[in-house]
């Protein structure tokens, strides 16, 4: 291979997406450079439409959004990539920062459902370390939508119980309130004769 010409090794990231316009990481450090954010997010635009299955690049944009159209990029975005589980809870995150505490719900079992069906399906253990992510930047709505659409994953009928009180008390030994009062309200309407379950 040629060494590089010291031109090259000039190249702003800007002018070097003339040469590699595929790279996530130069498109990241083009918008980095932008103070105007509506010149960062018709960037972005453009990003997604050249690299459409980074995930990265559309939550980016989302993020940079009004709401309404937030929700229309993370549509197109979980058409575009249906096994990304981030893009479901970002859209689930949104609906919480609206106040549409129902439709996070909604959102959060259609895409456990959705990913099942494309292939891409999270482990309960995985599920949990998401709504645990969620619970710490702030999403507790969303957090708890996770538990209730997944906390009954993989698991025998007959272990029920003793994996999820383990599980509440690992949330509360995180300070994470939020997803152990999710766990036990689940197990409540699984066992609500369990007067240790409503003790705790």
């Amino acid at each position: 291979f040629a060494a590089p010409s010291p031109v090259s090794l000039r190249l702003t990231p800007f002018a070097a997406l003339e040469y590699i316009p595929a790279s996530v990481k130069l498109w990241k450090e083009t918008v980095k450079l932008e103070d105007n954010p509506e010149d960062a997010r018709v960037l972005l635009a453009r990003a997604v439409e050249v690299i459409p299955h980074s995930q990265e690049l559309w939550l980016a944009l989302a993020r940079l959004e009004t709401p309404d159209k937030a929700r229309q990029v993370l549509n197109r975005a979980r058409k575009t990539i249906p096994t990304s589980h981030e893009i479901w809870i970002a859209a689930g995150r949104l609906q919480e920062q609206e106040g549409n505490y129902e439709q996070v719900d909604a959102i959060i079992a259609n895409g456990v459902l959705a990913l099942k069906k494309n292939g891409a399906e999270l482990s309960r253990e995985q599920w949990l370390v998401e709504a645990e992510k969620c619970e710490s930047q702030g999403s507790t709505i969303t957090s708890q939508a996770i538990v209730k659409a997944t906390i009954h994953l993989e698991l025998e009928e007959e272990d029920r119980q003793g994996v999820w009180m383990e599980d509440a008390e690992s949330m509360e030994a995180k300070g994470l309130i939020g997803v152990a009062r999710a766990i036990y309200a689940y197990a409540l309407k699984v066992f609500p004769q369990k007067q240790a379950i409503w003790r705790r």
